[in-house]
């Protein structure tokens, strides 16, 4: 029913009950999204690339991410150069205040020469849950003028 709800003892409208939740769910879940399968499929490659540690995926991801049809070319440029480079910036902001010791021990000769080799499959696998990320977002995000 699309009736109103029933009276409550007071006269105002009591609530709508199981049903009226469960449509109202499916209201704002389905619809039209900014984003179609090939920016899904480029997610799913980006977090399984980043979990078994293969470059492939992560590869395969970003090309999706780049390519998708439904990412304006700013966006996908974002999503394939933006989000990765944010990753790197945090690593060389939190590298910066370990060497000039604003937050623990300080870093010096070897551990610092070594910590770019050490660290690069971590940001690697960052970038790419970061993207992936980004890329959920814009997918499952209503399209502007779609309220």
């Amino acid at each position: 029913g699309g009736g109103p709800a029933p009276a409550t003892a007071t006269g105002e409208p009591g609530p709508k009950g199981a049903r009226g939740l469960r449509g109202a769910f499916r209201g704002r879940a389905a619809g039209k999204h900014a984003g179609g399968p090939v920016e899904l499929f480029g997610a799913l490659l980006l977090v399984g690339g980043a979990v078994m540690a293969e470059l492939l995926p992560m590869l395969g991801g970003w090309l999706l991410a780049w390519w998708a049809p439904r990412l304006s070319r700013p966006v996908a440029k974002f999503a394939v150069f933006g989000m990765p480079a944010l990753v790197v910036g945090g690593w060389f902001t939190w590298l910066f205040g370990r060497v000039n010791e604003y937050w623990g021990e300080p870093l010096e000769g070897e551990v610092l020469r070594t910590a770019l080799s050490d660290h690069w499959p971590a940001l690697l696998r960052g970038a790419a849950l970061a993207t992936a990320v980004f890329l959920l977002w814009r997918s499952l995000r209503r399209p502007p003028g779609k309220a």
